[in-house]
């Protein structure tokens, strides 16, 4: 995947198509780092950490997720990935709801109507036992089946993934559910926390962006702005702008030669100190250490790609 311009892409929001008769994909993110704004989209999501610790924001809660963990986002969930270490890889499986239509599958708790694939948003080895084995063996049955695409596995799915839904329904307590935004409209974010995403995303790399500045694009106050987004993203202005700013110059250090300096004013830094300083709180590396170890990680992945 190549790098974006701004006008391109909306890390709010994602639409890419499923094929229309097996609306289901996955595969390996073979990307030397793994960092994503928040967003949200229409389809669920599996994710299973083949590499390295992401960090998951979901519906405004942070998950730590390490290697072997798998995390599970139900659609409409607004959700975010930040900031991975290096070398960083996740094994990636999406679906639409209506692959299950044929049968009039519950996808929701009969009682409380909450997502059946929003109850437990991490499963991990050490905490969940053999539910997590359970969880493990059906998705990877699934990528088998996806990639080696022998007779009847779109049927071998499908039959997974009822599995998937059916032990998230019977086996996790109706409690643990992860709600999608509460100011969702059929699946999508309201008017104004577009406004707000779309304003950050498009003035990042504007070193005098303010918090007057995009609360007056929502026209709202300070004190209603603030907390309108902490309450939909869990993050604060200056946060969720660090954040957006920090994946830019992540992509650009991995993907490109343009300098540190050039990156940091790019990403919308006043100094290449602050940039610096920024930079490490959130991946715990500086740029040129964070550039160095992607690379390696990247040429390993390579290699690894290569033999097989």
């Amino acid at each position: 995947m190549g790098i974006h311009t701004k006008s391109e892409q909306k890390p709010w929001q994602e639409k890419e198509p499923f094929a229309y008769s097996f609306p289901y994909r996955s595969w390996d993110s073979m990307m030397p780092l793994f960092t994503f704004p928040l967003h949200w989209h229409e389809y669920h999501e599996i994710l299973y950490v083949v590499k390295g610790k992401t960090y998951a924001s979901l519906a405004g809660e942070t998950y730590e997720a390490s290697e072997g963990d798998i995390i599970t986002i139900s659609n409409g969930i607004l959700h975010g990935f930040f900031p991975s270490s290096p070398g960083t890889s996740a094994r990636i499986f999406q679906f639409e709801s209506k692959i299950f239509n044929e049968s009039g599958i519950e996808l929701r708790d009969g009682v409380h109507g909450d997502p059946v694939f929003a109850r437990k948003p991490l499963l991990s080895a050490k905490k969940d036992g053999i539910l997590y084995k359970k969880a493990m063996s059906l998705i990877m049955d699934m990528f088998k089946e996806y990639n080696q695409r022998d007779a009847g596995f779109r049927l071998s799915i499908k039959s997974k993934l009822y599995e998937f839904a059916l032990m998230f329904l019977r086996e996790i307590p109706s409690e643990q559910v992860i709600r999608p935004n509460k100011n969702t409209n059929h699946k999508y974010m309201n008017e104004r926390l577009e406004q707000i995403l779309s304003f950050i995303f498009k003035n990042f790399d504007k070193s005098n962006i303010t918090l007057d500045d995009a609360a007056g694009e929502a026209a709202l106050s300070k004190f209603h702005f603030t907390r309108f987004l902490k309450e939909q993203t869990g993050q604060s202005f200056h946060s969720y702008l660090s954040m957006v700013r920090i994946s830019h110059a992540v992509e650009y250090l991995v993907k490109t030669d343009t300098s540190v300096t050039d990156i940091a004013y790019q990403s919308g830094f006043s100094s290449l100190k602050t940039f610096n300083r920024v930079f490490k709180t959130y991946t715990g590396k500086n740029p040129s250490q964070y550039r160095y170890e992607a690379s390696v990680g990247g040429e390993a992945i390579k290699a690894l790609v290569h033999q097989k």
